[in-house]
């Protein structure tokens, strides 16, 4: 069989543009996401620096080499696209597993950071109670983990380094029920990324993203307090991470899978 190497080759280089093409169309700069989503809703490496000085240096190169965002612009104006739940309005963060000086960003380092202040924000996010917090995560730090348990314990858990694209509301269908079904492009989110997310948003906004009329739960699990999830609000107060009382199931937090 003969082959006309002219037309193959032109059918490669199609292949090859339509693919590249393709690719490109997967991911959105920062500043494309901040015209979509507007600048309340987006918190990136810029705003690290710029809210948080003291805890990011402008020479950390996680900051100087952010990828761009992982969701074509359809998403990221309608993420509704492929899913009928009411998940609309989106924060879009850059997560960060530590500080530029490598301090973890988790549950307790974020207890200590808000309780200490912001040095250029005069009324920072903070949290409720934070006495009790830290007691009630150092308990159940120290409960006996569950036979065949290996995920990593809630309270030193940190947010992955890379972008997180979150629904500012709760998932209403699971709502009053103890089973979850979230729609496939999306996953639970764990406590310290939906604590993370309210910081974030509001050093940006003056006000957080879960309130009390929408108690967030999340994927994390109270060891010492019968297995119940940990869930995530605020008042006038600040912000609370932790249990409710038996049978109670608020909405669950989301994030969105990346596209592929």
């Amino acid at each position: 069989m003969q082959y006309n190497v002219t037309v193959l080759v032109k059918q490669l280089l199609l292949t090859y543009d339509t693919k590249s093409r393709m690719t490109k169309k997967l991911t959105t700069t920062i500043e494309e996401v901040k015209d979509i989503l507007g600048t309340g809703n987006v918190f990136g490496s810029d705003e690290w620096l710029k809210f948080l000085p003291q805890m990011m240096s402008p020479s950390d190169t996680r900051l100087t080499k952010v990828s761009d965002i992982p969701w074509p612009k359809s998403i990221l104006i309608d993420p509704k696209t492929l899913c009928k739940e009411n998940l609309k309005e989106h924060f879009l963060f850059l997560g960060m597993d530590t500080t530029s000086s490598g301090v973890k960003l988790n549950l307790f380092n974020w207890l200590s950071i808000c309780q200490k202040g912001f040095s250029n924000i005069s009324n920072g996010p903070k949290f409720s109670n934070p006495a009790a917090l830290r007691n009630f995560y150092q308990k159940d730090w120290g409960a006996p983990a569950p036979i065949g348990a290996n995920r990593i314990h809630y309270t030193v858990r940190t947010c992955e380094f890379r972008w997180y694209f979150m629904p500012k509301n709760v998932l209403e269908s699971s709502i009053d029920k103890p089973e979850v079904h979230q729609p496939s492009e999306y996953a639970i989110a764990e406590a310290i990324e939906v604590v993370t997310a309210n910081i974030l948003y509001f050093l940006i906004n003056h006000e957080y993203m879960h309130m009390t009329t929408q108690i967030a739960r999340t994927k994390s699990v109270s060891v010492s307090n019968y297995g119940q999830n940990i869930c995530v609000w605020s008042d006038q107060d600040g912000l609370t991470a932790g249990t409710l009382q038996p049978g109670k199931y608020p909405g669950a937090a989301l994030w969105r899978e990346e596209s592929m």
